[in-house]
């Protein structure tokens, strides 16, 4: 369906061949506007990426819909070459360019702005996501892009691509933007966020070379925002607080469409998939009911007090394979600190619950949020390594400008890093902390750290090579030197068994439906 209250304007337009092996589409259409969406290399230090971005996927779907603009897609995660971006400026020659900013890592994506505009001035340079919602007009102080979308782009990219197809340069009309106009950059009124997700085109993943990715999975939004008030979450930047869901048929749908491509594994991403328990259910009940032998996870997390047993076995049933729960600690002062909204026993029957459907769980931890101690780190880590969960992650606190957690930090720690240093410098699964306090210093999160990565990769040991093993690979992994020379065949290894774990989790549904 058309984005509501949006022009199409009346362009023909061919269907979209595959993706080839660069990284961009092979994209050929019959349009009058072009549009190139550029994902940059902002994945982190360690990983590659495992799906598609879902968000420029989104976009592509919204600008091509009725042949509005032809469109590309170039993600640069997998290749940072810049000669790949000069190939298709060159060959493309497009008249809007899309780039997607993070605020982790976003002086990478300001170097490609720069790049683009020094050296293709003539299309109109476009940049959104997440980071304009935390820094606002600073972003086009900082870079020469020509406009910022604040918020969800599908309508706002729209809008100003029927603009540049009338030939206007002024886009003062447009919700959600942020412009230059006579020398100054102007804030326009905010854009509501959408209500009717059901509406938008499903994502135009065909336009990323999906053979390339590591997991080999499609990822599934089923809902945007998030009602929580986790003090350290920048969520509400891009997506805002409102629960919004899409309905079970539409999400369903969407499946289908991949299923009937063979697709058979699929990871939803959202922050609150269970936030409505029967809609969640009517999710599961429609993938049996439409026969769709697939597999799924929500490796994003869903929250430990929503979900009941009867949740659990429909998920088990329609093909869900794994779950992670963001718990952050298991110490109920720093559970208050962070305005969590749930408790130690509601986490406890969350992970009994996958226990006794079947279903493989992990635990996400953070060291350093508000309150917290060694001794309140020990509570995690002690639950940690009793909770008989499969995967576990300990991850280095990180302040986020704009959050509650930024403030109280400013107030009741000690930075030894700049944002700018440590939000493009650093990673959070890097031993070297941000900040501390006087009640959890810098050499103890070292020490915490070091402890928690123990139990993380004890974890992944025991996973994918068994308990015999386990005991082994970790005193070889503890050594320093050997770590770093086995770090990039060891990536490789990784992703190989990655991949293979997708495909025994296909499998041992497949052999699960059939007995």
């Amino acid at each position: 369906m058309e984005p509501t209250g949006l022009r199409t304007p009346k362009k023909t337009q061919r269907s979209s061949p595959p993706a080839d092996r660069s990284g961009a589409s092979s994209l050929r259409e019959s349009s009058e506007l072009k549009t190139l969406l550029v994902v940059p290399n902002v994945q982190g230090k360690y990983f590659k990426p495992g799906q598609p971005h879902v968000g420029t996927a989104y976009l592509a779907a919204a600008v091509s819909q009725g042949g509005r603009s032809s469109v590309r897609v170039l993600d640069l995660r997998l290749n940072d070459r810049l000669s790949l971006l000069d190939r298709e400026m060159s060959r493309y020659d497009p008249d809007v360019v899309g780039i997607t900013i993070t605020t982790l890592q976003y002086k990478k994506s300001y170097a490609l702005v720069e790049y683009v505009k020094s050296r293709y001035p003539g299309p109109l340079l476009v940049v959104g996501g997440p980071h304009v919602g935390t820094f606002g007009k600073r972003l086009l102080e900082d870079t020469p892009a020509d406009l910022a979308v604040v918020g969800e782009g599908e309508h706002a990219l729209c809008e100003i691509l029927d603009a540049v197809e009338k030939g206007a340069r002024d886009f003062g009309r447009i919700e959600g933007l942020i412009s230059r106009r006579n020398g100054a950059i102007v804030e326009h009124a905010l854009r509501p966020p959408l209500r009717a997700l059901d509406d938008l085109p499903f994502p135009r993943y065909d336009l990323f070379p999906l053979g390339r990715y590591i997991d080999r999975k499609i990822p599934i939004l089923t809902s945007r925002g998030c009602p929580g008030n986790c003090v350290y979450c920048a969520v509400k930047t891009l997506f805002g607080r409102r629960f919004r869901p899409r309905s079970p048929e539409n999400v369903v749908d969407e499946i289908a469409s991949w299923a009937a491509r063979g697709i058979r594994y699929f990871i939803f991403n959202d922050d609150c998939f269970s936030a409505d328990i029967p809609r969640a259910e009517r999710i599961c009940d429609l993938i049996v009911e439409r026969g769709l032998d697939i597999s799924w996870e929500c490796r994003n997390g869903i929250r430990m007090d929503r979900l009941t047993l009867n949740l659990a076995r429909k998920m088990k049933q329609s093909g869900c394979c794994f779950v992670a729960f963001g718990l952050e600690s298991a110490n109920r002062e720093n559970l208050r600190a962070m305005k969590k909204g749930i408790t130690l026993e509601q986490a406890q029957e969350a992970i009994s619950i996958m226990r006794r459907v079947g279903i493989d769980n992990c635990l996400f931890f953070m060291i350093g949020t508000p309150g917290d101690t060694f001794e309140r780190f020990l509570d995690s880590y002690r639950f940690a390594r009793r909770s008989g969960v499969q995967e576990v992650r300990f991850y280095n606190a990180l302040p986020y400008p704009g959050t509650e957690f930024f403030d109280w930090v400013h107030e009741h720690g000690r930075f030894f890093h700049t944002p700018e240093d440590y939000l493009n410098r650093l990673d959070r699964w890097d031993e070297e902390p941000v900040f501390d306090t006087p009640e959890f210093p810098k050499e103890l999160r070292k020490r915490a750290f070091r402890m928690g990565e123990q139990l993380v990769m004890e974890a992944f040991f025991r996973k994918y090579f068994g308990a015999v093993l386990t005991p082994l690979l970790w005193r070889l992994y503890s050594v320093r030197v050997l770590r770093m020379l086995l770090s990039r065949p060891g990536l490789l290894i990784w992703q190989g068994l990655r991949r293979r774990q997708v495909r025994k989790s296909t499998d041992r549904r497949r052999t699960e439906k059939n007995l």
